[in-house]
């Protein structure tokens, strides 16, 4: 079998095994791009008060993330995530449901409670929302067998190219 045929084979092939996996990676990725420019995908953070050193205790941003209906009764250790935004004045509390809660540590007022699902899109995106098995036995060689779909695609773009040139270089002149 000429290699040509053999790369075209195999770019078809390769191409067919990793369609599902290649788009649900680009969607996602599209996603991820405008996280911070769409509020359904990830809320916007809220300004608090005042960007100074908190004046509240630690225990008061819990009291006031736990009194919402979407963390009730949690414990600091039941949330997925808390994340400090000093610059902006606020505390993040991320819920294992993906809930958003933004408390201004300097007066403790509730900012935002709001669904996120940037964390949801990034699990989909790299294969961990299905589990390890899926992130290195899928998703890693979907990359591997991308790659390998860009080397056999130049081929087939180039080789034409190639055999034009060659040809008419052994062309004989004509006087």
């Amino acid at each position: 079998m000429k290699f040509s045929k053999l790369n075209r084979s195999t770019h078809n092939w390769l191409s067919i095994i990793i369609v599902m996996p290649a788009l649900l990676i680009f969607v996602t990725g599209i996603l991820l791009v405008f996280k911070k420019d769409i509020d359904w995908i990830q809320p916007p953070s809220r300004k608090g008060h005042s960007i100074a050193t908190p004046v509240l205790p630690m225990a008061e941003p819990l009291k006031q993330a736990t009194s919402t209906p979407q963390a009730q009764n949690f414990d600091w250790h039941q949330f997925e995530r808390i994340e400090f935004k000093p610059s902006k004045g606020i505390i993040k509390f991320v819920t294992p449901a993906l809930w958003e809660i933004q408390i201004d540590p300097t007066t403790g007022k509730i900012l935002s409670v709001e669904k996120r699902r940037s964390d949801l899109i990034e699990s989909l995106h790299d294969g961990s929302f299905f589990g390890d098995f899926v992130k290195y036995f899928l998703s890693f060689p979907t990359a591997i067998i991308l790659i390998l779909l860009s080397f056999t695609g130049l081929y087939m773009f180039f080789l034409p190219i190639m055999k034009k040139k060659i040809r008419k270089r052994k062309a004989p002149v004509r006087q």
